[in-house]
This record gives structure tokens, sequence and C-alpha cells, in this order.
């Protein structure tokens, strides 16, 4: 989505959209974790089902933001429960995992 957001010339409504997009990630890392590791069936998972989704983004550009709502909608239980567990992960806690995602994401779109 925040690749749309930017063709679009929004960079305000990309940053919002990968900091959703971190902080689910960062969710469903934090939930499959076990001893250091996330099981590559679950990573596979998650790039599947944005795989899955890319081509219904890209047919409707200007609904971005109702399917980020919507998005919001159904991944926030996921993401309280995540933040909820206190864990420590390599010795990095929730909110430094998606600050290092949020980095990431928007270094892989070239936004500052």
């Amino acid at each position: 989505m925040a690749h749309l957001a930017q063709m679009q010339n929004n960079e305000g409504l990309a940053k919002n959209l990968l900091l959703r997009a971190s902080n689910t990630s960062t969710a469903y890392l934090f939930l499959n974790e076990s001893g250091g590791r996330v099981p590559g069936d679950i990573i596979e998972l998650i790039k599947a089902v944005r795989r899955a989704d890319k081509p219904n983004l890209d047919a409707d550009p200007y609904g971005v933001i109702e399917k980020a709502g919507l998005c919001d909608t159904t991944t926030a239980s996921v993401i309280l429960k995540a933040r909820g567990m206190n864990k420590v992960w390599d010795s990095k806690d929730f909110n430094e995992w998606q600050q290092m995602m949020f980095a990431t994401y928007l270094k892989a779109l070239g936004i500052r």
C-alpha cells in the first residue's frame, strides 16, 4: 500500500502505512517467535498474504485509506496481544523491533 501512496506523491500517507505495516509485522513475528526464531512456514505465510493482496491494492490505488482502516480493525487485537506480552527478543522489546522494522521499510522505499 505504501508504494501506492508514494506513487501518488503522498509521503505522509506512505509513512503512515509503513508504520501500520511495521506494527502488524512485528506483532506476527513476536507471537510466532520461539527460541529466537520464527518458523519458515510462518514467514512464507506472511509473504503469501502480501502477494495475494497486492493485485487488489493495485486495482484501486485510491481506496488505500479504506483498506488500511479495515486492516487496522482486523489486526488491532493481534498487535495488542503482542505488545501485552512484554516480551524481549534478542535484547529488544516490541517497540524497538517495530522501530527497526519501520526504519527498514522507509529505507526500502527511499523515504526519510
